[in-house]
């Protein structure tokens, strides 16, 4: 039988499946980055979202109390006036923090059952101290199972919960936790690591305290506190610089190894704990991340390319640059500082 005239076998030559294949390649690659970026747009919208009902539920929490929750429950204060030293006495205090005491605003009562009621974490009960011969749960430190305490090894300290997890981060990447302000070493405040029991409850954010407003009450840093610190018991009222210009919540994503792995955002070797954080997070200046060891440890931060979320007392979130000067934001943390700035676009 004669062949036609122009016929060729059916398929596709090598030089041809090669160009198809570039082809195709090359349109990944184009949609590649344009395909990462949605995910983390919505990822970032997540996050805000998690801020979002945090705030909400501290200002159900306010409106219920006339107060804010406290920033932690920790040691009663020898004197109001005085720089404190969190060594002092914490071994009578549980170091429960914000996110604790707010559960019931968002719909976790059953997880909070079991840590609050067990502790009696009544915001009427805060300026207590032990009282002599009257062991209590709510006294017992937060590494302790004493009078049927809750401690981060409980499995009711445990739960992953959604809510806390900015998902751009995976808290549990780390091999240990972090208990901020809970422990110290000389002249210096702290927090207590540990590299065991890594399954307690991990947390992307954490309340603001101001400029060392959780601790310090001298002169020089006094005036940018923030809502939340040691026992605080802060209103609307506290808030002359105006709601929307105050922040309450910020993200941060861990402790790293070093300086340079903290920007990087590589080789974070501790999360922070719903459970037992002793909330909130301090504001600092770039002399503690070139001046010392552990500066970094105290810092604000995210996975989030050049910014962290950030929940005003008025409920609102936005996200705010990581090259934002740091005195807009000792500025932004005060809440009675009178310096009155708007938070940046």
């Amino acid at each position: 039988m004669k062949k036609s005239l122009g016929y060729r076998p059916k398929g596709f030559t090598l030089v041809e499946l090669l160009v198809v294949i570039a082809i195709i390649g090359i349109l990944v690659g184009l949609l590649l980055p344009a395909v990462q970026a949605a995910r983390e747009a919505a990822r970032r919208m997540q996050c805000t979202n998690n801020l979002k009902q945090i705030a909400l539920a501290t200002l159900n929490f306010e409106s219920a109390y006339k107060k804010f929750p406290t920033g932690v429950v920790g040691p009663v204060e020898a004197s109001g006036n005085a720089d404190f030293r969190w060594w002092n006495d914490r071994d009578r205090s549980p170091n429960v923090g914000t996110l604790v005491l707010i559960m019931p605003y968002m719909e976790l009562t059953q997880v909070y059952n079991p840590v609050g009621d067990s502790r009696e974490l009544n915001p009427r009960k805060w300026f207590q101290n032990q009282p002599s011969g009257t062991p209590l749960a709510r006294f017992t430190p937060w590494y302790s199972t004493a009078n049927s305490a809750v401690n981060i090894w409980n499995p009711n300290a445990q739960y992953r919960i959604g809510g806390f997890l900015c998902p751009s981060d995976n808290a549990d990447d780390s091999t240990g936790g972090d208990v901020i302000m809970t422990a110290t070493w000389t002249d210096a405040i702290g927090h207590l690591s540990f590299t065991t029991k890594t399954t307690a409850g991990k947390t992307n954010y954490l309340g603001v305290c101001g400029q060392l407003g959780g601790h310090v009450r001298s002169v020089n840093y006094v005036k940018f506190r923030g809502i939340f610190g040691n026992r605080t018991q802060e209103g609307f009222g506290s808030i002359t610089d105006g709601s929307s210009n105050t922040l309450m919540f910020g993200e941060t994503s861990g402790v790293y190894n070093n300086l340079a792995d903290f920007r990087a955002k590589r080789a974070k070797f501790r999360s922070y704990l719903w459970s037992h954080n002793g909330l909130p997070l301090e504001l600092h200046d770039p002399w503690y991340d070139q001046n010392t060891t552990w500066g970094h440890q105290y810092k604000f931060n995210s996975k989030h390319t050049g910014l962290e979320n950030w929940a005003n007392a008025d409920g609102s979130v936005r996200g705010i640059s990581s090259n934002t000067d740091y005195l807009l934001l000792f500025r932004l943390g005060g809440l009675a500082d009178g310096d009155v700035v708007g938070v940046p676009e």
